[in-house]
């Protein structure tokens, strides 16, 4: 779910986008893919919603890739990976506008919007390149760090200037949903648990 403006908040669902106006609750079903259609989402199963500072909409799709919708014209494009990555989890962009991906079994996943260029980036390297060893579950940018949480409760911190991750912790044995940042330290959330700091 995620916060357009005043008025409405966004729902993201496994069968489309729902619209949920704040004053009345009541969900409408404002897009449903259409995959023949120009413009519309590509793929019905939804897994992340994003608004970056420009109000653009980045929608991270099961199986359909990236979709994402300027304000001004309501219709949206589609990024395919060149490799297929699967789920497109949390979304987000840092401070070079480039957007960043937690696939589920494809590591992140990188975008330019204005080259067009992308790359995906494996947790271990090419070395173990299994579907399970790259299953994130969150991101978090801070500067020339994205940090990333998976399915085992681990964090790793990957090297924008580096192109490379390296393991900082592990806290738990449950999947790390978020990740915080607080004046002191990095937190991850799992469900069930505490946050982990």
């Amino acid at each position: 779910m995620i916060e357009m403006d005043k008025d409405y908040m966004l729902i993201a669902t496994f069968n489309g986008l729902f619209r949920l106006g704040k004053e009345t609750l009541n969900p409408s079903h404002v897009l449903s893919p259409q995959t023949e259609e120009e413009g519309t989402l590509n793929h019905f199963s939804i897994y992340s919603l994003y608004k970056d500072k420009q109000n653009i909409l980045w929608v991270g799709t099961n199986a359909g890739g990236v979709n994402f919708c300027h304000p001004y014209n309501q219709r949206f494009k589609t990024i395919h990976p060149n490799l297929f990555l699967g789920r497109m989890g949390m979304i987000r962009k840092d401070q070079e506008n480039n957007i960043w991906v937690a696939t589920e079994g494809g590591g992140l996943f990188s975008y330019n919007q204005q080259t067009g260029y992308q790359e995906n980036y494996l947790v271990h390297g090419k070395e173990k390149s299994t579907y399970y060893a790259n299953i994130l579950k969150s991101l978090f940018i801070d500067g020339d760090s994205i940090w990333c949480g998976n399915q085992k409760g681990e964090i790793f911190i990957f090297s924008i200037k580096k192109k490379k991750f390296s393991f900082y912790t592990r806290l738990g044995d449950s999947n790390i949903l978020a990740i915080l940042k607080t004046p002191n330290n990095i937190s991850g959330l799992a469900p069930n648990k505490k946050l982990y700091s």
